[in-house]
């Protein structure tokens, strides 16, 4: 029978695992990590539970000591407090799973199955690898996440599988949800943390000096190129590189990038010779990169190049229980901002804002709570602050998904039987593009809210499309 040490200074917990797993496995209990070490070293543990907060040495701590001495050892995590901090470092440091108190037991027998499986097999093919790292210092976090959602701990654990390697990273989701966060934090919880990071949008430089941005080009290699100079990628050599919107790249470039990618050598615009770099590759897309390597838009060889492992970011409509918590991180930033308080916010606030989709996710929240504080009397947020329902007369948005794709698929089978030339995609894109400009009266940057995407990619589609800046405003009798 396989033995389980319980490092817990709450008994409830302690009778919990009793009642629950008493009977498959031997059960070891400590109510101090000191306590739980010694018994790690008598060899009285197959595996470990451990909570973080604990009396004297915390648990991350303890965790360091195991992972260093004892590296098969297969050691879960337990917290009351979720914070994104923990979260990371407690996966950086080699936790095999790591959950909020009081755990799904259901799922927490699962990893404990899984995690003796494991251990038994590394243990067969004598493997000694670790994933162990240095633990923080404990400082803030340097970057801002907020939510502690099942969703969001998932991705808090693959931040911290990944930071402390070299691999390639490509974070999808939809546009808002914070993919540049986790970036930044892969990037600073990672060995690269105190080199420099270059982040650069895909979408928003031209095509023609997207290349020269990237590598860097020699002094008289195009009209105004009168000094060499160095590419993103040289500037951070030893760094990391974010490709923001990587799917807009342009095709020709793709393969450019791929050389970097698999030799880790460039080629600066103009230049004969090789410049060899060191650089680790962040990847953010809010397109399904799959569909546009089949429909010909992106290589197909770059797309497993950078989806070695990939970090689906959830829609802020799938973390409902995060929606308190950024509503009052956002409230509290804008008081300092601002200088205003909020004293009340209503409870009809709270559901009004859970229930809403949120297509524009947490910048959209973000947005609106912004406004319904500059809009606010006395420092209470009424649902009327929101504006979430748009004009009089004008249906919520809430029931606009239904409608929204009904009105969509209306006469749908009967345009894909017969598509524009240029493909029914860029046709509707073009089209939705035109008539969002058409209906702010070509407000860009109202049209790109609405849009779910960033000014900055909306101007490269109008470039693209052709779509002037002075777009003219359809008349209601046209």
């Amino acid at each position: 029978m396989k033995t389980i040490l319980i490092v817990d200074d709450e008994q409830n917990i302690h009778f919990a695992f009793q009642r629950v797993l008493g009977d498959e496995y031997r059960l070891e209990k400590a109510t101090a990590a000191e306590d739980g070490l010694v018994i790690i070293e008598d060899g009285r543990a197959d595996l470990v539970i451990m909570d973080i907060s604990l009396p004297g040495m915390s648990g991350l701590d303890a965790l360091q000591r195991v992972r260093d001495e004892h590296p098969l050892l297969p050691v879960i995590v337990m917290t009351a407090f979720t914070t994104t901090r923990h979260t990371i470092e407690a996966m950086k440091l080699g936790a095999y799973e790591y959950f909020t108190k009081p755990p799904e037991m259901d799922k927490m027998r699962e990893s404990i199955q899984q995690a003796l499986d494991d251990a038994e097999q590394r243990q067969d093919t004598s493997s000694t690898s670790s994933y162990s790292v240095p633990a923080s210092d404990g400082a803030d976090e340097p970057v801002n996440m907020i939510g502690s959602s099942p969703a969001m701990q998932e991705v808090y654990k693959m931040i911290g599988r990944v930071a402390e390697t070299d691999v390639t990273v490509l974070i999808t989701g939809e546009s808002g949800t914070g993919k540049d966060l986790v970036a930044r934090a892969i990037w600073k919880y990672g060995p690269r943390g105190s080199r420099h990071m270059a982040p650069i949008n895909c979408a928003a430089i031209p095509e023609n000096l997207l290349e020269s941005e990237l590598f860097g080009h020699e002094r008289g290699s195009f009209t105004g190129a009168d000094r060499a100079r160095v590419g993103r990628f040289e500037e951070c050599d030893g760094g990391t590189i974010f490709l923001d919107e990587i799917g807009d790249m342009p095709i020709g470039l793709q393969a450019k990038l791929l050389r970097v990618l698999q030799d880790g050598e460039i080629t600066r615009v103009g230049g004969t010779g090789t410049i060899r770099v060191d650089v680790r590759t962040i990847a953010v897309t809010n397109k399904h990169l799959q569909r546009a390597v089949e429909r010909g838009q992106f290589r197909e060889d770059l797309y497993y190049r950078l989806n070695v492992v990939t970090i689906p970011m959830p829609p802020l409509r799938d973390r409902k229980g995060d929606v308190a918590e950024l509503v009052n991180y956002f409230f509290g930033r804008f008081s300092r901002e601002l200088g205003k308080t909020v004293d009340i916010i209503g409870d009809d606030v709270l559901a009004v804002l859970e229930a809403y989709p949120w297509p524009g996710n947490v910048r959209e929240l973000e947005n609106t709570l912004r406004r319904a504080m500059l809009l606010s009397r006395g420092g209470t947020i009424t649902s009327a602050d929101l504006h979430l329902h748009g004009e009089a007369g004008e249906p919520s948005p809430v029931s606009r998904p239904a409608d929204t794709e009904s009105m969509l698929m209306q006469g749908f089978d009967e345009f894909l039987t017969t598509p524009p030339d240029e493909g029914v995609m860029t046709h509707v894109e073009r089209l939705l593009l035109t008539r969002a400009l058409e209906h702010f009266q070509g407000n860009q940057k109202r049209a790109a809210e609405v849009l779910g995407i960033a000014r900055n990619t909306l101007r490269s589609k109008m470039e693209r499309y052709q779509i002037s800046k002075d777009v003219r405003i359809r008349r209601p009798d046209e």
